[in-house]
């Protein structure tokens, strides 16, 4: 029996749920509220039920009264009593009338509290429409293990044949085994699953039939083969089992042998048949290599500042955006893609056009987001929260890099610098020329040595910057040891030397560096008694340097176009009011260094050394180890970290140096040549054409 549900009609946002919530109900029937007679021949508008009617005990007769057309509903509120705005004092009523009004508020009580619900089940929308694409509280990877969990659950083991069953499956098979091999079945994914039941079915003829001999005719039998089935013991040998004991053991029923039809469907091919669904290819689908290969006409390379998500994280200059990028790929290529496909190929190589200034600290930004969810400040971080706790080291070592850096730089009779190496640079550098920018450019190499705090007047006290380009040689690991190896040479005759470097492992933190550091400190070349190298905590790096490089990025605006590489050593040069000790590092300024580390000895030390906890390190002359700090208030601990030969030896060998140049591809050469010709002036073009070539641009 349908029940009838009376309310108020009307146009209103609430109305329109309380209409759709309803109608998915089937035995809910919406009508216009009415108290008055059902029976058009009366209404009695004025009619009140008698105080008999309303003190009954019996729903019933309230039910089939006609004169009052209520819903079944619970006269038992499970909220708060419907409230009435306008509803008068309740004093000044007749009883009945009274008793009326709660029977309504409990009717509309009841109502409410269904339609919230569904609602919120449904997840309408504002207009009252059922959202397309529904909200779910729980996240995407948890539905998916629960959904696995609900398939391996649902095939468990099923009933197995009888144990007069002729092939004695359950004899052969116990029940511990039939678990172990369901639990390892559903293990595996759909394709193993697959390999699985193809290797333990065999297909054969059919030996007898019990029908007539037309085979393949209505009249005669359809089977023209015979499945056998084979399960393995603990031991593994293999034993025959009827095709009940087979699904019953995989966890499905006898009826469901679909699967087995379809794998066994073709048993000539050594492996079962793969799923096609999703191989489709679109024939005109766009064959995204063109895409990726002109993205790399623009040379999209490592960035120092974010060198920790090298080679996966890489960069453009900030001069070009995507869509300069697409409209070039069309003027080339002639294809009508979308920029859409083309934004996407982009994001898949990982390439970023963000604008990068300093590096930023992860502990800060996850105790930021966990401070704005708990409430925790810096001031009131908890010892008995993990999340504070992970922050608090970090913090204390930042402060501590801190405090000494400004210590050092108070030192007049040190030397003391800090050394970066400068962001990415293009040339030529000339941003108001649209034909610059999409053409594969060289990289410019600047890497700095500037002074800490306020020190005496004097060269030695200039900023020192070795500058080269990648057609000289790149910046992999022996091309910066090399840098350290000249700006060492620069100040032969200096007995202390303290320098501060970012915790970049690439390109400041290797045992390679370490050795070298080992080599130099030991060798005639240089009176230094003692070479303290210290780190600053990740994300907290601003330093000297980067004041340096950011007047040399003011000279570069200033002279707006940069040609060759000499225009940029001249706007270096012209950087911190002339004073500075510019360095232009040639072929022979580069060479290839002997790695002294013994891995094996590291890995015997206990506990073991890591590079990442270290924040100063000391080499001393005459000495063939390293001695470090964890923390800047600690004690040093001595390190012996050379291969045991190198212990016997009284010099360690020296670098050799390197015998060719990089270069860049002809390719990329003779495009800057030929289609910048007429904006790049002659004089400037010798240094163009006399760039060394090469097949292998890699570092």
């Amino acid at each position: 029996m349908n029940k009838k549900l009376v309310g108020c009609s009307g146009s209103s946002r609430s109305w329109r749920i309380l209409q759709l919530a309803l109608s998915t109900n089937e035995n809910v029937e919406i009508k216009d509220f009415n108290i008055s007679d059902d029976d058009d021949s009366v209404k009695d508008l004025t009619y009140i039920p008698t105080e008999t009617d309303l003190e009954s005990d019996s729903d019933e007769e309230l039910q089939h009264d006609e004169r009052f057309n209520a819903p079944n509903v619970s006269l038992k509120p499970s909220l708060q009593p419907f409230q009435d705005k306008n509803d008068e004092s309740d004093d000044n009523l007749p009883l009945s009338v009274i008793k009326e009004k709660d029977i309504i508020r409990t009717i509309l009580t009841e109502v409410v509290e269904k339609v919230v619900g569904v609602e919120r089940q449904l997840n309408f929308t504002k207009k009252g429409a059922v959202r397309k694409r529904k909200r779910y509280d729980i996240p995407l990877k948890d539905r998916k293990k629960m959904k696995l969990i609900k398939i391996v659950d649902k095939h468990d083991l099923k009933e197995n044949c009888n144990e007069n069953c002729k092939k004695l499956c359950q004899k052969n098979i116990n029940r511990d085994r039939q678990k172990y091999i369901n639990t390892e079945y559903w293990k595996l994914n759909k394709q193993e699953q697959k390999s699985f039941i193809f290797s333990k079915v065999e297909k054969t003829a059919c030996k007898r039939r019990t029908t007539t001999p037309n085979v393949g005719t209505a009249e005669g039998s359809r089977r023209n083969f015979t499945l056998k089935y084979f399960l393995a013991d603990q031991e593994g040998k293999n034993h025959a089992v009827c095709k009940k004991f087979f699904l019953a053991t995989v966890g499905y029923d006898l009826k469901n042998d679909k699967l087995l039809r379809h794998i066994c469907e073709d048993t000539s091919s050594l492996k079962p048949k793969i799923d096609n669904r999703g191989q489709f290819k679109r024939a005109n689908k766009v064959n995204t290599d063109i895409i990726r290969d002109h993205i790399q006409t623009f040379n999209p390379s490592i960035h120092h500042y974010r060198r920790e998500h090298a080679p996966l994280r890489l960069y453009l200059p900030t001069d070009i955006n995507i869509k300069m990028m697409y409209d070039d790929f069309k003027l080339k290529h002639g294809m009508n893609i979308s920029y859409e496909l083309y934004r996407k190929e982009v994001a898949a190589m990982n390439i970023s056009f963000t604008k990068l200034g300093h590096e930023e600290c992860f502990a800060c930004e996850t105790f930021s987001l966990h401070s704005k969810a708990t409430g925790h400040t810096k001031e009131t971080a908890e010892d008995t929260c993990q999340e504070c706790t992970t922050w608090k080291e970090p913090q204390q070592k930042y402060r501590e890099a801190r405090k000494e850096y400004a210590k050092d730089g108070a030192k007049e009779d040190e030397l003391c610098f800090s050394a970066d190496l400068q962001k990415v640079i293009m040339l030529p550098r000339c941003d108001m020329f649209k034909e610059v920018i999409f053409i594969p450019r060289i990289i410019v190499f600047n890497e700095t040595f500037v002074p800490v705090g306020k020190k005496t007047s004097g060269p030695e006290n200039y900023p020192y910057a070795f500058v080269w380009h990648e057609a000289i040689s790149g910046r992999s690991k022996d091309d910066l040891v090399s840098i350290f190896y000249n700006f060492l040479l620069c100040l032969r005759d200096a007995k202390h030397i303290t320098v501060w470097l970012d915790n970049c492992a690439a390109q400041n933190k290797n045992w390679s560096l370490f050795s070298f550091f080992v080599y130099i400190i030991n060798s005639s070349l240089l009176n230094l008694q003692t070479l303290d190298i210290k780190y600053f905590q990740s994300g907290h790096t601003f330093m000297s340097s980067d004041s340096f490089h950011h007047q040399i990025e003011l000279s570069l605006k200033k002279r707006k176009k940069v040609y060759d590489f000499q225009d940029f050593l001249d706007c270096v040069k012209s950087s911190n009011s002339k004073k500075v000790n510019l360095k232009e590092v040639k072929l022979d300024g580069f060479y290839t260094f002997t790695d002294y580390t013994s891995q094996q000895t590291l890995k015997k030390i206990v506990p073991r050394p890591y590079l990442s906890d270290m924040v100063f390190v000391r080499f001393n002359k005459g000495e063939k180890h390293l001695q470090y700090k964890t923390s800047f208030h600690g004690d040093f601990i001595d390190l012996k970290f050379l291969m045991a030969k190198y212990y016997k030896c009284s010099t360690l060998p020296g670098p050799a140096v390197k015998e060719k140049e990089r270069g860049i591809t002809s390719e990329r050469k003779n495009n800057i040549i030929n289609k910048l010709a007429d904006i790049i002036p002659e004089n400037r073009m010798a240094f163009w054409r006399n760039l060394a070539e090469t097949n292998d641009e890699t570092d």
